[in-house]
């Protein structure tokens, strides 16, 4: 066999099994969504696991994650006060806060010069919209149950962003901090495969 023969052969061998890998890795996106969808409506809800963060450390949610770790879904909640950020852990199957975690000192020192947890908070304590309201108000214009939500500075605006899950898909939803209405509704664009 002429090398470039066994070159075309093996190029098309690389297409086709890159091909063939990628259906399974776009189902595979769509049944991790509907699991987080799942666990989201079935078990704690993202109103629940914020309550409970915000309970434990006084402040305010910024951002909500459902993870899944060793088995276990977990909700990584972000709260802020006007002197620190905590991040929350919550069981999603009981609403029990796991753990806090508040940044090390390296993260302190160099946050004392940035000032986004600051800027945070005063977003928030700005806002008459809570990261719960903005999640009931996206979850009302879809149908569908929130699996992630933020707030989110874009040129210098805040606003909410909420991922819902509906359908073994998730739309990106944006919330007025101000007003509470939905601004936007569109296709999510997936960073990670544990996004």
């Amino acid at each position: 066999m002429s090398l470039s023969r066994f070159a075309a052969i093996a190029v098309a061998a690389v297409v086709v099994l890159a091909g063939a890998g990628h259906a399974p890795a776009v189902a595979d996106e769509k049944g991790h969504v509907q699991k987080k969808a799942e666990v989201v409506a079935s078990q704690t809800s993202l109103a629940q696991a914020i309550a409970a963060a915000e309970q434990q450390t006084g402040g305010r949610a910024a951002t909500i994650k459902l993870r899944q770790r060793d088995g276990a879904y977990l909700y990584r909640v972000k709260t802020v006060t006007n002197d620190r950020t905590v991040a929350v852990i919550v069981d999603a199957k009981t609403g029990k806060v796991v753990r806090t975690r508040e940044p090390g000192v390296m993260t302190r020192f160099v946050r004392f010069f940035d000032n986004d947890d600051k800027e945070d908070f005063d977003r928030l304590a700005a806002s008459p919209t809570t990261l719960v309201a903005a999640i009931a108000a996206a979850e009302q214009q879809t149908g569908g149950k929130a699996i992630e939500a933020e707030l989110e500075d874009e040129h210098d605006t805040a606003r909410f962003e909420i991922e819902v899950a509906k359908d073994n898909a998730v739309q990106k939803v944006v919330v007025d901090p101000t007003t509470g209405k939905v601004l936007d509704v569109g296709k999510a664009k997936r960073r990670g495969h544990d996004r």
